[in-house]
């Protein structure tokens, strides 16, 4: 897309979305750069982009990643242009806290070295760097001054500086108790003058105190004195203050001198930041309004649900006022839309909706709609929305759109996107209506993307009757005279000029001569539409309640699901521990008649043998049973016999006494009833009952 014209942007309010996205950017450069924004006209960069503020975005929202943070080094790079130039403290720091950020992110990436690509392109122009790091913490303490060790020199010239200003310290101090007990001194007794210490001598006085005169109050009746036991002391540590300032700017020059040496690697250290600091702007911008990356195609379609304007839906989010989205399609077929409606009933809204969202995608902002939008990108955007009337140029409303349309017929193409308000307004009904119409032709052959808002009846016929182009309404309660605010795909809408002429007092004989006055076409024409708004708004609000109610029948669904899952999952362990028990009484019994016998003093050998059988029978694997087509009878293997199992059998667990009812037969199991208790067996270790003698 071209650089976007001024009169675009501000139809379309895109400089109040450049104004918040500048508002959350730190680098003067960015803040230009998004004055002067263009939008993206190349797919595989547009892409880029968004993958690259995915990425970053996802990467704030993991803790383990490193916290970005802004540095602003374009000063240090120009500073290192200049030839024996020195860097500020801050520019040393800056420099070094975008070294740490990056060395911390290569770190995390060599941790995940499968992840994040995009982010690896970024910082795929510097290496880790720790020389540096190295040099500056040589050189400056946490709190950024110069440390006493930076060099050999100047840590002999604070030794000296030390001693300068204890001995200075400890004559003055003499002085000061000696003339104060004489009572020369002023209530203050002493100041700071020069960065030197001095005596408030009283001015009668002067004469009695020994040193060097360095001015007095405004008064005159205070002299401030420098001792003279401190005087050459205080010279001395004067010219050492000045050799350690000398020793400090040849320090850092130096240290400025090696970071020029990386001046380079620097340059791209700054380009990291800037462009960090513009995927920080745009994922703050998108968390205002819950904004997404949508899904974008290569083709000529554009399918968007659920999409909001930007700036409405923050300007009522603070007073909990419901925002309705917009939803609609444009393609190579339908790629014309014509809005009507009542006035103020958001017309005007949805066209700037379409054109907003369309320049935020192509900058590649997060944009409102749902996640199943589809995007495509288009060459230029032509609008003409307000009253344009020009007072510099002295055109009036209708002659500036005239101008307009000449120029959006000359240089519109398939690929671009045409945003019109009040369609052919401005001028005679008639006339108006009927060039308005050759214009609506001319915009159909073009091709393009069209979407445009009209009271002209003949445009909504027109748009009825053509292929390719959509009529659309914006849904108005009749009864309470009210705009619904929601955008209706499929038939046009009425001004409900009458009705409103009615409820604002109008008498009804004179709107009764009005109806006279126009055709009766019209008149049934209007009528129609007005008859299927009403109906149309009466199924808005039916759907409504469907949606509603459908919800709810849902979250009932999954409740009474999720106890029906809670209660078989009970009936099953309850099978499962009921099964279990039967088998061990059954288990217990035949170990109670093995026991038995040992008591009644049959043989060891025996009884060991009569235990061993048990545990073998207990313990055996069971036998697959083959499948068996119905009527359901299954066989069960059992020794050398087979036992033929059917629905209605009386049976009972194998060494079980308890006799129960086959009531349904399923693979190798069967479901047996036992008293009030249902369970599932398998029929291996099922048996008939014995038949009494």
């Amino acid at each position: 897309m071209k650089h976007v014209k001024k009169g675009v942007r501000e139809e379309l309010e895109f400089d109040k979305i450049l104004d918040l996205l500048i508002s959350k950017t730190q680098s003067p450069k960015n803040k230009h750069y998004f004055q002067n924004v263009r939008p993206f006209s190349n797919y595989n960069q547009l892409k880029t982009a968004y993958k690259k503020l995915e990425e970053f975005s996802f990467a704030q929202e993991d803790q383990t990643f490193p916290t970005f943070q802004y540095q602003n080094l374009q000063n240090a790079i120009k500073l290192l242009k200049i030839e024996n130039s020195i860097l500020e403290v801050e520019d040393f720091f800056g420099i070094l806290h975008a070294i740490y950020f990056s060395n911390k992110v290569f770190k995390y990436l060599k941790n995940n070295p499968t992840h994040w690509p995009n982010i690896r392109q970024i910082f795929s122009t510097i290496a880790i760097e720790k020389e540096l790091v190295r040099k500056i913490l040589a050189v400056f303490t946490a709190q950024r001054e110069i440390k006493d060790n930076a060099s050999p020199k100047l840590q002999e010239i604070r030794l000296k500086i030390n001693t300068c200003l204890r001995v200075s310290g400890q004559y003055f101090n003499q002085a000061l108790n000696r003339y104060g007990s004489s009572g020369y001194l002023a209530d203050t007794k002493e100041t700071i003058l020069n960065e030197k210490r001095v005596l408030a001598v009283l001015a009668e006085h002067r004469k009695k105190v020994n040193g060097r005169r360095l001015g007095e109050s405004k008064t005159g009746s205070v002299v401030y004195i420098e001792p003279k036991e401190c005087a050459h002391v205080n010279e001395e540590l004067i010219k050492n203050q000045e050799e350690a300032k000398e020793e400090i700017r040849r320090i850092l020059l130096e240290l400025t001198n090696q970071f020029r040496e990386k001046r380079d690697w620097l340059v791209c250290l700054t380009k990291i930041q800037e462009e960090l600091d513009q995927l920080e702007a745009k994922r703050q911008l998108g968390r205002m309004y819950k904004g997404i990356i949508p899904k974008y195609s290569n083709d000529k379609t554009m399918e968007w649900k659920d999409a909001y304007h930007p700036l409405l839906l923050m300007k009522y989010k603070e007073t909990n006022t419901k925002v309705h989205p917009q939803s609609f399609g444009l393609d190579t077929f339908q790629h014309m839309i014509v809005i009507s409606g009542p006035n103020a009933g958001g017309k005007s809204i949805s066209l700037k909706t379409v054109g907003l969202l369309q320049l935020m995608f192509q900058c590649a902002l997060l944009v409102p709609v749902d996640d199943e939008s589809v995007f495509c990108l288009v060459e230029e955007i032509f609008t003409d929305i307000g009253d344009n009337q020009s007072i510099e140029n002295e055109l009036s409303t209708y002659s500036h759109r005239l101008k307009k349309m000449r120029e959006i017929l000359e240089h519109s193409n398939q690929r671009s996107l045409i945003l019109i308000d009040e369609f052919g307004s401005g001028s005679d009904p008639v006339l108006g209506g009927a060039l308005a119409a050759v214009f609506f032709e001319e915009l159909y052959k073009i091709g393009c993307f069209s979407v445009l808002t009209t009271h002209y009846g003949n445009i909504k016929l027109m748009a009825e009757e053509m292929s390719g182009v959509q009529n659309a309404s914006m849904l108005f309660d009749e009864k309470k005279l009210k705009p619904l605010y929601k955008l209706h795909i499929g038939r046009p809408g009425s001004s409900f000029t009458f009705e409103v002429a009615g409820n604002m007092g109008i008498s009804q004989d004179l709107i009764a001569q009005a109806k006279d006055k126009v055709s009766l076409e019209n008149i049934r024409y209007e009528e129609l539409i007005n008859q299927y708004q009403r109906l149309n708004t009466a199924l808005e609000k039916e759907k409504h309640n469907l949606r509603k109610k459908t919800q709810r029948t849902h979250t009932l669904k999954k409740e009474f699901d999720k106890k029906l899952e809670y209660i078989e999952g009970r009936e099953k362990r309850l099978i499962d521990q009921t099964e279990e028990y039967q088998r061990q009484v059954s288990l217990g019994k035949k170990m109670e008649k093995v026991i038995l016998q040992y008591k009644k003093g049959n043989k060891t050998k025996e009884v060991f043998a009569q235990f061993k059988r048990l545990v073998e029978v207990e313990s055996k694997v069971p036998v697959e049973i083959k499948k068996v087509k119905r009527p359901p009878v299954f066989k069960e293997r059992k020794g050398k016999e087979e036992i033929a199992f059917k629905v209605g059998d009386n049976v009972k667990l194998v060494g079980g006494f308890d006799v129960g009812e086959i009531v349904e037969l399923k693979k190798d199991k069967a479901t047996v009833v036992f008293g009030i208790m249902k369970t599932q067996i398998a029929l291996n270790r099922l048996e008939f009952p014995k038949k009494k003698d």
